[in-house]
């Protein structure tokens, strides 16, 4: 539990290197360095930057969802794991891509949420994980095959490189365009990040005007 109070201190610090501005109300940080994205012309990136064991990434995850359902139809979105500065990130990291690797992201993601914050059984391994797949349906063997796979390794590199790219240093954080990044300051709560997420996305469909 002492990890998960660091990580609930850590998930409203500002993010250094970065030009910090209020417009609207909502909070951002340009990046000095605009990062490339994987969105298509004429359309915007949106990425949430998460660990398993973060309170506010829990709390935040049903207003995620609801404005995922309402998304601009421009819009792309993706979630990184973090990979650095958490205690077991990079075996949670491992099992989300793992969910992706077997599609099953839509079953597992809100079940590993809820195994870890409602159920208080932190899953820190890969044994833990396999247990957890095995016991929502999926094989032994497709989990081993899964998370040994170049895929996944690729995609926890990368992983690894966005973080440090958009200098993450709390969670949630939401990266925009690979232009702006968004996360809780001190009076916020999860249900403010939509409203930054929409504010974001249309200043980078005006040029960051």
């Amino acid at each position: 539990m002492k990890n998960l109070l660091v990580a609930a201190l850590l998930s409203i610090m500002l993010l250094p290197g970065a030009f910090a501005a209020t417009e609207g109300g909502v909070h951002y940080k340009t990046l000095d360095n605009p990062q490339p994205t994987d969105a298509g012309s004429g359309r915007v990136e949106v990425a949430e930057f998460f660990w398993y064991a973060c309170p506010h990434c829990y709390a935040f995850e049903p207003y995620l969802e609801n404005w995922l359902a309402h998304k601009p139809k421009n819009v792309e979105f993706k979630r990184i794991p973090v990979m650095q500065g958490y205690a077991w990130a990079k075996p949670m990291a491992q099992a989300y891509y793992t969910e992706v690797a077997l599609g099953v992201v839509d079953k597992l993601h809100k079940a590993i949420f809820d195994e870890i914050h409602i159920r208080h059984h932190i899953l820190k391994s890969k044994d833990d994980f396999k247990q957890f797949f095995e016991k929502h349906g999926v094989s032994g063997k497709d989990f081993d095959s899964a998370w040994n796979s170049f895929a996944v390794a690729v995609n926890m590199k990368r992983a690894a490189k966005e973080e440090s790219a958009y200098q993450i240093m709390g969670v949630p954080t939401i990266a925009v365009g690979g232009r702006y990044t968004a996360t809780l300051v001190a009076g916020q709560g999860p249900p403010d990040l939509p409203k930054a997420i929409d504010f974001l996305v249309h200043k980078v469909e005006k040029g960051g005007k």
